[in-house]
């Protein structure tokens, strides 16, 4: 779990030292992912991004092509909240650890494709 979390760590402080708002929707893809597993609670009530069980829905409106009447979510919006939600799930991790629980290989593959992309595989 700790290669995990010095992995976390490290894409924080990449975020961090290069403001590369392109990690933002790679980041919400894979806290999305972890979320499948419910890691963040069945309806996302813990999710670092926000409570998702306070998404808004958006009415379909015929005149918005991306409009398609759904709720929206919580998403990575800045740099210091991509910073954030790293950091609330380093926590989140160490409670588990402290709990017995190892949700690292999880973490770990959802956050694969951008382990991979900025070079923390090793």
């Amino acid at each position: 779990m700790e290669n995990t979390i010095n992995k976390l760590k490290q894409l924080s402080q990449y975020i961090q030292a290069t403001n590369d708002e392109s990690v933002m929707s790679k980041l919400d893809s894979a806290l999305d992912n972890i979320s499948t597993y419910d890691y963040f609670g069945t309806e996302g009530q813990v999710d670092p991004r926000g409570d998702q069980r306070d998404a808004e829905f958006i009415p379909y409106d015929p005149d918005d092509e991306d409009s398609d009447g759904e709720y929206e979510y919580f998403r990575v919006e800045s740099i210091p909240m991509a910073v954030q939600c790293i950091k609330d799930l380093i926590k989140m991790l160490k409670e588990d650890m402290s709990e017995g629980r190892d949700s690292s290989e999880m973490i770990e593959n959802s956050f694969q494709d951008l382990f991979n992309e900025y070079g923390l595989n090793s």
